[in-house]
């Protein structure tokens, strides 16, 4: 359980990680409008909508492992107004027998190459 609950508040950071990447790049002009997919007016109540855009992902100036940069584009989306609490998640978890991805065994299509005993979550 304390795993699930730690691979959840990572996710949660870097989701919200990636989505102030996303804003500052719409913020300063680097990113460019695409098609919006959901509407404004779409999101369920509670949720937030996230016009999509493309974005440089990736530096040519910075470190090594940041290259190369490339044009990456994200379709609009709804997010809640509020992060999942542990105890929120540990509820779901619960009532739906949800399996996270990283409880799940890689998939052998996915990852030809590896070896059976590697494809075991960690």
């Amino acid at each position: 359980m304390v795993q699930v609950m730690k691979t959840a508040r990572l996710k949660s950071l870097l989701f919200k990680l990636f989505l102030s990447f996303l804003t500052v790049c719409l913020v300063f002009g680097t990113a460019t409008p695409v098609k919006a997919s959901p509407t404004v007016n779409s999101c369920p109540q509670g949720m937030t909508f996230i016009p999509g855009g493309t974005f440089k992902m990736g530096s040519e100036v910075y470190y090594p492992s940041e290259r190369s940069a490339d044009d990456v584009t994200v379709e609009s989306f709804c997010v809640d107004k509020y992060e999942v609490t542990n105890a929120a998640f540990a509820k779901f978890v619960k009532e739906t027998g949800y399996i996270t991805v990283a409880e799940r065994p890689l998939s052998s299509e996915q990852f030809p190459d590896l070896p059976e005993e590697q494809r075991a979550p960690s």
